[in-house]
């Protein structure tokens, strides 16, 4: 997981700041996989740009089958 996310962070010109995995137990008694990540960048984004960062970087929720992946671009 950390791997691929340092990957996809990496292709993108940013830095994990703080990065955090955790598995939950949800409501329905199921195991919740979670990341929570804090990224940044040397440069400022436009909007349109940032949202595309961060729906690439979204991808990963899917590939890895997380129930939960907040990110946050952190920008200069």
């Amino acid at each position: 997981m950390i791997a691929m996310f340092s990957e996809k962070t990496f292709d993108r010109g940013l830095s994990i700041e703080n990065l955090s995995t955790s598995l939950r137990i949800g409501k329905d008694g199921q195991r919740e996989f979670v990341i929570d990540a804090l990224v940044s960048s040397p440069t400022s984004f436009e909007t349109e740009n940032l949202d595309a960062c961060i729906a690439y970087l979204s991808l990963l929720e899917d590939e890895l089958q997380l129930s939960h992946f907040d990110i946050r671009v952190h920008t200069a």
